[in-house]
């Protein structure tokens, strides 16, 4: 049977889908691991637009990963780093991203 008039729209309401994560598979040496030491760091001063975006990685990892990650204003973490900033240097719908031990810039 087909679906129903707009029945797609609850589909598409669900944004992370649960239980995406595999426990049994380990990180491989040389790459980086999200753990609960992670905070996600925004900037003070940060607009609506960048603390949505924070706000969704962090329910991303909370509904997908089984992970729970803290949301902080411009703080130095105990632990690892997801910072936001904004470069006025790149054009619009741009983005860079940099992964370090313990640091990942966005």
């Amino acid at each position: 049977m087909g679906e129903l008039n707009y029945q797609f729209r609850q589909r598409f309401s669900v944004v992370h889908k649960e239980n995406r994560r595999d426990f049994d598979k380990t990180c491989p040496q040389g790459c980086v691991e999200v753990d609960p030491s992670y905070s996600i760091v925004v900037p003070d001063g940060a607009d609506r637009v960048m603390m949505n975006a924070a706000r969704d990685l962090q329910d991303y990892f909370f509904t997908s990963m089984k992970l729970s990650v803290k949301l902080v204003r411009d703080a130095e973490p105990n632990g690892g780093r997801i910072v936001y900033s904004v470069d006025s240097d790149m054009k619009d719908n741009t983005y860079r991203f940099s992964v370090k031990d313990g640091e990942i810039l966005l």
